[in-house]
C-alpha cells in the first residue's frame, strides 16, 4: 500500500472517502466482491489506517482451522493495488517498547507519510481522548498492540469519512460507540446483507452526511 502526504486525510473533495476495517476483507472475499466495480475510483477513495495496514500484514498463511489463507491474501493485495488504497494517518514519532526498540505496530506514520494534525482534526482527536473511548482500549499485548486500539482509530474516522466493517453491530466497542454518536459506520453483515442489495447499490441508496464530501 502506498502512503503519501498528498492523499492521506479525509479531505478528498471530489470523491467520497472510505476506510475499510480489516475484518471487512474476509466479507468481500467470501462474497466475491470486486471493489473496482462496487466502489469505483471515480466516486470513492479507499483508505486504511496504520493499524489496519499492520493487521493485513499479519494475516498468516494458514488459519487456526488449518485452512489456507493464501487466496484471501492474494485477493486483498490485488484489491489494494487495483483500487490504489492509501494508508492514512497522522504524523508522529515511533512508540518504543520495553526493549528500547520501536514497536512492530505503530498508530502513526513517519515523515512524508502522515499528515500533521490541524484544527480540522480536533473532533477526531478529542473523541479518541474521551474516557468512554479509552475505556475500550486495553493494555499492551505481547505483540505490541493494545486491545481495541486499531478499532478506536478507525472509529474516529467515521465522523468525517465512511467506515466499512464486518464487526457485529451488537458488539460493544469503539465502532458501535461511534455509530451511536453519529459516526458513519456501515456494518456489512447486519446492514448490507440484510438489505439484499449489492454493496455499491446499498451505498448509493443511503444518504451519508460527510462534512467534507462535495
Amino acid at each position: 500500500m502506498a502512503s503519501g502526504s498528498d492523499n492521506l486525510s479525509c479531505s478528498t473533495k471530489m470523491r467520497m472517502p472510505i476506510f475499510i476495517d480489516n475484518c471487512a476483507w474476509d466479507y468481500f472475499f467470501e462474497a466475491g466482491i470486486n471493489l473496482s466495480i462496487e466502489l469505483p475510483s471515480a466516486k470513492y477513495q479507499i483508505f486504511v489506517t496504520p493499524g489496519n495496514s499492520y493487521e493485513i500484514d499479519q494475516i498468516p498463511d494458514m488459519g487456526k482451522d488449518g485452512q489456507s489463507k493464501e487466496e484471501l491474501k492474494f485477493y486483498i493485495q490485488k484489491s489494494l493495488q487495483e483500487n490504489n488504497v492509501q494508508v492514512a494517518g497522522f504524523f508522529g514519532f515511533a512508540e518504543i517498547g520495553p526493549d528500547g526498540k520501536p514497536l512492530a505496530y505503530q498508530s502513526v506514520l513517519g515523515f512524508n507519510q502522515g499528515t500533521f494534525a490541524g484544527s480540522e482534526d480536533t473532533e477526531e482527536l478529542q473523541w479518541l481522548d474521551a474516557a468512554e473511548v479509552k475505556h475500550f482500549v486495553g493494555k499492551m499485548k505481547a505483540t505490541g498492540v493494545r486491545k481495541n486500539a486499531s478499532d478506536a482509530a478507525l472509529a474516529a474516522k467515521s465522523f468525517k469519512c465512511l467506515v466499512l466493517t464486518n464487526e457485529s453491530a451488537d458488539k460493544s466497542g469503539p465502532l458501535r460507540l461511534a455509530a451511536s454518536q453519529g459516526g458513519t459506520v456501515i456494518f456489512l453483515t447486519a446492514q448490507v446483507d440484510r438489505s439484499g442489495l449489492p454493496l455499491g447499490e446499498y451505498l448509493r441508496r443511503r444518504e451519508f452526511i460527510i462534512t467534507n464530501f462535495e
